[in-house]
């Protein structure tokens, strides 16, 4: 990929949390805590490191439902997969922002 993905989200999961806390607002918890599941699943970082590479190549897509290797990792985690995709460009585009 060229950059550090992990590392990248560790530094935006560090200065997102600090302004997600200090608002009201739930999209912003809503992110956080989307990155943080994507931080520490194995499962959906590589996902989310093709999603990247798709973006990268200009040919993302989503699919409408987890693909099935992500089924039991989206429900053991409790991430709402509508949300997740929904997030997707903002995602991307934050870890773009703190992957350099």
């Amino acid at each position: 990929m060229g950059f550090d993905l992990l590392g990248a989200l560790g530094k935006a999961l560090s200065l997102l949390s600090i302004l997600a806390a200090t608002t009201a607002t739930k999209v912003d918890d809503e992110i956080v805590s989307l990155l943080q599941a994507i931080h520490d699943s194995p499962k959906l970082l590589e996902w989310f490191e093709r999603k990247l590479a798709d973006d990268k190549a200009g040919v993302l897509s989503v699919e409408s439902s987890p693909p099935e290797a992500l089924v039991e990792e989206i429900r053991l985690r409790d991430v709402p997969w509508d949300k997740l995709v929904a997030a997707l460009p903002t995602l991307i585009a934050i870890a773009k922002l703190f992957g350099g």
